[in-house]
């Protein structure tokens, strides 16, 4: 039996109550686990579920006016490992790299680069100051502990305030005059708590690059000096988003205009991870059924009850 797995189209956020009840029975889980998995799970919605079950849920979702593609696990390209590189060097070309224990530096041409993006991920003992990144996939959901849920509820709405008290702007930016750039100030203020990554995908997807910004030597001009840390990390996201715009994430864009701390840090890597497999996942889809929607039969009888759910943008800039 063919497995399905159903990705949204547009990062939105659906009802967690009207969703995790239904997802409930399908994925044999408790309700509050369930539900805590919605509140979590834009990007992949859910993975690995019958089709029947996968063709009502997605109806149900785009009558909510959140539309997905409902497809068959083996449509989703296989992603490589990502790859740890902490040697990066600019040429006119190409971004030229080498992994850890590598001899010979290998290039990722500019024009090849089809997704960049930045995490901000809560070292192990910090997690829980931050509230979660909401793309977490439902695979994981098994994992939950359905007595975390209170817990989260609260986190989520908490406004936490970081290292200084400034405050962010209307539009969730921060002033960058006369201070340095975003990385230099995680570095200066936050380098125990939060460590940075810049994860750089093919667009053919032969390579995940994983860049540490905290291990990284970046030289911007051939024979020159090496940048390291969040210098370095800096000049190479500026030269990123120079020769491939159209690659960055939201949340890269949103690092790159300082917005508030809170609302760019993934819990574990693992959240940060399927972030990207989102992207990468809705590039090829985009690409795949340029003018397909999603299935929208009649639900069965498990998913005929409860009100339609609120579905609204998640809170970021629509600049993808």
């Amino acid at each position: 039996m063919d497995l399905y797995t159903l990705v949204f189209k547009e990062d939105v956020a659906v009802d967690p109550r009207t969703y995790g009840d239904l997802l409930a029975p399908i994925l044999g889980v408790t309700k509050p686990e369930a539900r805590m998995a919605v509140r979590r799970g834009r990007g992949i919605f859910v993975a690995d579920i019958a089709e029947e079950a996968a063709r009502a849920l997605a109806a149900r979702l785009e009558a909510d006016g959140a539309p997905c593609w409902c497809v068959p696990n083996d449509a989703l390209p296989v992603l490589p490992a990502p790859r740890r590189v902490t040697h990066l060097e600019r040429s006119d070309s190409a971004l030229r790299y080498r992994g850890a224990g590598a001899a010979e530096p290998l290039e990722l041409a500019w024009t090849g680069i089809g997704v960049v993006s930045v995490g901000l991920v809560a070292r192990p003992e910090f997690k829980d100051r931050y509230p979660g990144i909401r793309f977490e996939h439902l695979p994981a959901l098994h994992k939950i502990d359905g007595d975390r849920e209170a817990r989260d509820l609260l986190r989520e709405k908490l406004i936490l305030k970081i290292g200084d008290t400034e405050s962010a702007p209307a539009d969730g930016t921060r002033a960058r005059a006369n201070r340095g750039s975003f990385f230099e100030e995680l570095q200066k203020k936050h380098v125990r708590q939060i460590k940075v990554y810049a994860d750089v995908i093919a667009a053919d997807r032969a390579a995940w690059l994983r860049i540490p910004m905290d291990e990284m030597a970046y030289v911007h001009e051939t024979g020159g000096i090496r940048f390291g840390e969040a210098f370095g990390f800096h000049l190479l996201m500026r030269e990123l988003e120079a020769r491939c715009p159209e690659a960055l994430t939201s949340l890269s864009r949103r690092c790159a205009a300082g917005a508030s701390l809170p609302s760019l840090v993934s819990q574990t890597l693992e959240e940060f991870h399927r972030y990207t497999s989102w992207h990468v996942f809705r590039n090829h889809l985009r690409c795949a059924l340029p003018d397909t929607s999603s299935p929208s039969p009649a639900p069965p009888d498990p998913l005929t009850g409860g009100e339609p759910s609120n579905v609204s943008p998640a809170p970021e800039p629509s600049s993808t």
